[in-house]
């Protein structure tokens, strides 16, 4: 379950479209420390290996029952709320997010470190799983190349994954059937560290430890979360 800790409604201030009258608004959606919502996070995980390498999959959604937070969204804050056609997006959506993962790991012998390449897209939909879909969104969704290193050392593991923007696209506005606004990022860049709590505190073994995977018995990092409140993935 996710917990809507962040703050949905951050201000800053910001001057009109002439450039004058500055006044506080809220900060623009894709900003937003979070949403305002409880969150259902439904996830999967699989693994084939094959000789010393090991074949991964996983996915994790995001489900937002909430509609909207009452957040003023960036329609509202370029003053264009009374034109009729904005109507139903001068409201920040709380929107369903979702992270689909599939690549390959390496151990090099059993030195602890971990070499890997994953397929990695995230996005947002234009319609909820659960509930109603008002509101102001931007659908769409990236596809990455996440090359991904990490060292694992006794109870202790350090990760680091640079995934590489390939493919974007922005899914049509739910009201108006056109591409709206969005931007995506062409590089990320996830640290992560973990460490185990009780258990056998032996050394890494090649043949069990499986970055990325539920199996994985040298407690190797979770994913940690995406920049801009995007979705939590979890090892477990």
């Amino acid at each position: 379950m996710k917990a809507p800790t962040g703050d949905y409604d951050a201000t800053d201030i910001y001057p009109g479209l002439n450039g004058q009258n500055p006044t506080r608004k809220a900060v623009d959606q894709s900003v937003q420390p979070g949403d305002g919502g409880w969150g259902i996070i439904l996830d999967f995980q699989g693994f084939k290996r094959i000789g010393k390498t090991v074949l991964l999959g996983s996915g994790t959604y995001l489900a937002n029952p909430r509609d909207t937070n009452g957040t003023p969204s960036i329609i509202a804050g370029l003053g264009l709320a009374a034109n009729p056609a904005f109507r139903d997006k001068v409201i920040n959506s709380v929107p369903d997010q979702y992270v689909v993962r599939l690549g390959a790991a390496y151990p090099f012998g059993q030195s602890g470190i971990f070499a890997g390449g994953w397929i990695r897209a995230e996005g947002l939909p234009r319609y909820d799983l659960i509930g109603q879909s008002h509101g102001f969104r931007r659908p769409g969704y990236e596809i990455f190349f996440e090359p991904n290193l990490s060292y694992s050392r006794g109870p202790d593991t350090w990760s680091l994954s640079v995934p590489l923007a390939l493919y974007r696209d922005r899914a049509p506005d739910p009201y108006t059937g056109q591409k709206g606004d969005a931007t995506f990022p062409d590089a990320i860049v996830l640290v992560g560290y973990a460490h185990r709590f009780g258990g056998a505190q032996s050394p890494p073994q090649a043949a069990r430890a499986v970055p990325g995977s539920a199996c994985d018995t040298g407690a190797l990092p979770p994913r940690p979360e995406d920049p801009g409140g995007r979705v939590l993935e979890s090892l477990r």
